[in-house]
């Protein structure tokens, strides 16, 4: 629909249909790659294990997933962010030419010139504060332009480069039947496209506000979903061997009749200890006397 007429005498004057299907081009690429990248992510998280000293128990099992679960959210947009982020820096600082002159203007070569090329940055002054291309990457002009017609759609803005328009920009007019019947009349297309769902339930909510940088940061993701089940993993990790301790301190009744059992113990068994050491005494002293040998002096006669 946006790329409009295929003929080359008309490729420069219908340049903006050509840049919005870019940048919904790239649009669709960057979602591809969010995709692949958290795919990845996850294959690198399940190949980890959860290695503890001691079984955890049911809160110290939740709240560690938690944390892991975190942990690989926050790693994961901050990475794609980072990549992005330095991709956009790089565009920027080495002002890079693109074929649809959106960030600098080439001038004609002539004779005055001896016949050199030459660059003019573009500049945008659509609310009366210039801005230009060679020092900002946040330049955006919403008024589209094909042929001799100007208009603006809710959302849509050309920058000074294709990703960068595209972060800027919102999906403001795909939500919106006559925002897309206009722009098909408007890029001369017979292709009607039918709008999104506005039913449908977002996070990235107004649509008006929301930019589409904000949903690429985000890697185009209305939740993250996890669950924990610690019955599994108990089973998986649950111990062989538990040991515990405990610190009881004896009650007074309890000291009591501790005491009186072995003083009444205690006195029973002396009492038989020493009546029969006795007994048995007297048996041997009995014995003794009994088997003692006399010895009696002889007289001899003469």
């Amino acid at each position: 629909m946006l790329w409009s007429s295929r003929l080359l005498k008309y490729y420069i004057i219908t340049t903006d249909g050509k840049i919005l299907s870019t940048q919904f081009r790239l649009l669709s690429a960057l979602c591809l790659l969010a995709k692949d990248m958290i795919e990845q992510q996850l294959q690198n998280l399940y190949s980890q294990e959860l290695i503890t000293f001691e079984t955890l128990s049911k809160t110290s099992f939740e709240e560690q997933v938690e944390s892991i679960i975190d942990t690989f959210i926050v790693q994961s947009l901050t990475s794609f962010r980072r990549t992005h982020q330095f991709i956009i820096d790089m565009l920027q600082g080495n002002q890079l030419q693109n074929i649809f002159l959106t960030n600098w203007d080439l001038g004609s070569p002539t004779v005055d010139n001896s016949y050199r090329i030459g660059g003019n940055p573009i500049v945008v002054n659509e609310s009366g504060v210039l801005c230009s291309c060679d020092t900002q990457s946040t330049c955006t002009r919403s008024r589209l332009i094909n042929v001799s017609k100007q208009r603006i759609f809710s959302g849509l803005v050309i920058g000074c480069l294709p990703t960068f328009g595209l972060r800027l920009s919102t999906l403001e007019c795909f939500y919106q039947q006559t925002c897309l019947t206009s722009l098909s009349y408007f890029f001369n297309s017979s292709y009607l496209p039918s709008p999104l769902n506005s039913s449908i339930k977002s996070r990235f909510t107004p649509i008006s506000s929301i930019t589409i940088g904000t949903m690429i940061d985000e890697l185009f993701i209305e939740s993250w979903q996890h669950a924990k089940n610690y019955s599994n993993y108990y089973s998986i990790c649950s111990p062989s061997m538990c040991r515990y301790s405990y610190v009881a301190r004896n009650s007074v009744v309890y000291l009591l009749t501790t005491f009186l059992g072995l003083y009444g113990g205690l006195t029973e068994g002396l009492k038989i200890i020493v009546w029969h050491s006795l007994s048995l005494f007297w048996k041997v002293r009995e014995w003794i006397r009994k088997h003692r040998s006399v010895v009696r002096p002889i007289n001899d006669t003469c």
